[in-house]
């Protein structure tokens, strides 16, 4: 489980050390005890080299209201994409529901 503090422009980023993945879709899970600090501007990256000039976007959101209430799940298709990434990262672009920086994150197989 990753949780940020109350900053801007904060990442959580996945390495799948000696693969590639091409990613078709992603799911957006609200936290389970509350229902507050839900995701409302990110973006979903990738890149084979890590460098912070080097990754592509593969999905944006601005404003998305979708994720509300407590156990909410919604999950996204990428859209044109064929390409292998080692590295993906959401990283968040602006405030979440309750108006602050917050960012927490759980990856689930």
């Amino acid at each position: 489980m990753f949780k940020s503090y109350d900053v801007s422009n904060v990442w959580f980023k996945c390495d799948f050390i000696g693969m590639k993945i091409c990613p078709t879709s992603y799911t957006i899970k609200s936290k389970y005890g509350s229902d507050n600090h839900h995701p409302r501007n990110w973006v979903i990256e990738g890149s084979n080299t890590d460098k912070e000039s080097e990754w592509d976007i593969l999905d944006k959101s601005d404003n998305d209201e979708t994720i509300y209430g407590i156990k909410s799940c919604y999950t996204i298709n990428i859209k044109l994409q064929d390409k292998y990434y080692r590295y993906l990262r959401i990283r968040q672009t602006g405030k979440n529901s309750s108006g602050c920086n917050y960012f927490g994150c759980r990856i689930q197989e």
